[in-house]
């Protein structure tokens, strides 16, 4: 099978999402700088390395992930350091040779730069090196994930610096001597649009062309189901119904641990043994822990609203505005509350999509593991 759980899904295992795949390119073709947003598990990152292995003509792609990057300096030391070392080999030669004759002296030139100046502001380097650059006939994307965590790790040292932070990023994007060679592609599963607007900075990614990932459709699943399977006959197509009737959701990940757990199972057919095995994945931790632990990373107030939220929606039907504010009240959150709502909303939890004053989860395994594990 080509099953890969929890992983980057790369080369014979990358299942080709094509219409995503086109709807991009179009955009990346047109010269926008795109952003897009996806739930967590949707495939973002599968996606985001098959761009960068399969570019098309004139284009060279770089990723980076900066998830754990926390101050603006770190941020455009990384992409800087990036160009000068991951791209290819012609134009890396190129690049490092350009670099030297601007800014501050190069040292050194291996993984990483290394530059007389300790005290070196990247940014400043950074504009230097990409108006200098003339590729004529080629264009260089540059690929961040997790862009939103990384301004919103800033946003908890210092607003000013967040807001400054996306400024630069703007003013990189919106010079013309800069976008001729070079586009971005910001990535992540919190949703940029909703903590920027937290810090009135709507207007600094307002040029950014959005792309949604979203979950699959029901055709697209039973597409992914068979490609993991690769002609091993472990399910048929009334087995595929019945998992997809229960999935409600259809999330790359959750299908993956599904068909795994079936695999381990010694599975004989019956749709019994699908619910035991739906059963037996809310009992691990270990699948769903994630989406816990990055709640952890909110204020104790903010937590244990988003917490109690959530608490209340995985053991009814779904939980209500009035009921949202009541406890956005107790936790002393006022206003602040419905940016954590969207944030919950981002992040692939739950949705108001059928009636505006009332929120559900998107997925019913989802909500059965927070249930069983953190409600109770």
């Amino acid at each position: 099978m080509k099953n890969i759980v929890g992983q980057v899904a790369t080369g014979e295992k990358f299942f080709n999402r094509k219409n995503d795949i086109r709807k991009l390119w179009g955009k990346i073709r047109s010269g926008s700088n795109v952003l897009i947003s996806a739930p967590r598990r949707t495939g973002k990152t599968s996606i985001l390395y098959y761009l960068k292995d399969n570019p098309e003509e004139g284009y060279s792609i770089l990723y980076l992930d900066t998830e754990s990057v926390d101050s603006c300096n770190e941020f455009f030391r990384k992409i800087y350091n990036h160009l000068l070392t991951e791209s290819d080999e012609q134009l890396k030669i190129k690049l490092v040779e350009m670099a030297k004759t601007l800014g501050k002296k190069i040292d050194e030139v291996g993984k990483t730069i290394k530059l007389g100046d300790k005290e070196l502001d990247y940014y400043e380097e950074l504009v230097l090196l990409m108006k200098k650059l003339d590729l004529k006939d080629q264009k260089i994307i540059i690929i961040i994930d997790e862009f939103a965590q990384t301004l919103q790790n800033i946003l908890k040292d210092d607003e000013k610096k967040a807001v400054s932070f996306l400024e630069k990023n703007r003013t990189l994007r919106q010079s013309p001597d800069i976008n001729k060679n070079i586009q971005f592609i910001y990535a992540g599963s919190i949703g940029l649009e909703n903590v920027a607007s937290s810090i009135d900075g709507s207007k600094y990614i307002n040029d950014i062309n959005s792309h949604t990932l979203r979950p699959l459709n029901r055709e697209e699943a039973k597409e992914l189901i068979k490609f993991i399977l690769d002609g091993e006959p472990l399910i048929n197509d009334k087995t595929i119904d019945y998992i997809l009737n229960k999935l409600h959701e259809f999330v790359p990940y959750y299908i993956q641990i599904i068909i795994q757990e079936i695999h381990e199972a010694g599975f004989s057919g019956t749709d019994s043994e699908i619910d035991t095995i739906f059963e037996e994945i809310v009992k691990k931790r270990i699948y769903f822990e994630h989406w816990h632990a990055r709640l952890k990373s909110y204020k104790s107030n903010e937590y244990k609203f988003a917490k109690t939220v959530l608490n209340i929606a995985s053991e009814k039907e779904f939980v209500s505005s009035e009921v949202i504010y009541d406890k956005a009240v107790e936790f002393e959150l006022n206003s602040d509350h419905k940016a954590i709502i969207n944030a919950l909303i981002y992040d692939g939890y739950i949705n108001n999509d059928e009636n505006p004053s009332t929120y559900k989860f998107n997925s019913p395994l989802l909500k059965m593991w927070w249930c069983k594990n953190v409600a109770n």
